[in-house]
């Protein structure tokens, strides 16, 4: 909608509708076997060419987790302060992938 002051050449822009609109979910809610075709799709193409699929996602952290645990806590016996070796090593593992991820994405 435009509106126009008494100034010649002021003019004020602004939308039609409300910043919350109810209408956005609604619809979502009257397209949604389209958006879950639209997930669908990328979710196939993603995971087409692996073995596992998304179980690459569980398995990788687990089996590290698995590792670290092994090494340091069997091996090297380093202590852990109280807390289960597969606990402390498996925060350590997300926590970096998560800080990895991010800076990768700065990238």
């Amino acid at each position: 909608m435009i509106k126009k002051n008494n100034n010649k050449w002021d003019i004020i822009i602004t939308s039609k509708r409300k910043f919350f609109d109810i209408a956005i979910f609604t619809d979502l809610i009257k397209y949604r076997d389209l958006i879950f075709m639209f997930i669908k799709r990328d979710f196939v193409t993603f995971y087409k060419q692996t073995i596992l699929g998304p179980l690459w996602y569980i398995i990788q952290p687990l089996v590290n987790t698995i590792v670290f645990t092994i090494i340091f806590g069997k091996l090297a016996k380093l202590p852990t302060d109280g807390i289960p070796p597969f606990i402390f090593y498996m925060a350590g593992n997300i926590s970096w992938s998560y800080f990895a991820v991010c800076l990768l994405a700065m990238i």
